[in-house]
């Protein structure tokens, strides 16, 4: 089609079947591509939901907190007895129960990063950098 559309006079008329030919092809692209990210968020949703689970008796842990760093509030946690702002995007986690060794692993919902952390049996302290996206998870598992 590219090629008849420089043939002169009807040139024009096979260069306009051809830009609609390739709407329609970039549309197909467009949503496959959609239907493509809507099947990733939802396989991550229900891979989140079956890491934190509470009652999924297959998963140890030792428990999570999920908050919003940037103003402090709590969305849902478990085995957690509080979260103290020390500052700046600066938290100690506090655990109900004592654990003499774990490990954790975190996730935002954008770029996030540590500046320190530190770890007692009690709980963990850790500071983040700025920007902060607005939320965070944190699981904690017991090494038996």
């Amino acid at each position: 089609m590219n090629v008849l559309s420089s043939t002169p006079i009807i040139g024009g008329v096979f260069s306009a079947v051809s830009g609609i030919w390739a709407e329609k092809d970039q549309k197909k692209t467009n949503d496959l591509l959609i239907k493509k990210l809507e099947h990733f968020e939802d396989e991550a949703l229900v891979k989140e939901n079956a890491l934190v689970s509470k009652d999924n008796p297959s998963h140890i842990y030792a428990g999570f907190i999920k908050f919003n760093p940037n103003t402090s509030n709590i969305i849902d946690s478990s085995k957690i007895s509080s979260l103290c702002d020390n500052g700046t995007l600066n938290f100690k986690i506090n655990f109900i129960v004592p654990i003499d060794k774990h490990i954790f692993n975190f996730y935002g919902d954008g770029p996030l990063k540590m500046n320190s952390i530190i770890e007692t049996t009690d709980g963990l302290r850790v500071t983040f950098s700025a920007p902060c996206p607005d939320l965070v998870t944190i699981i904690f598992y017991e090494l038996l």
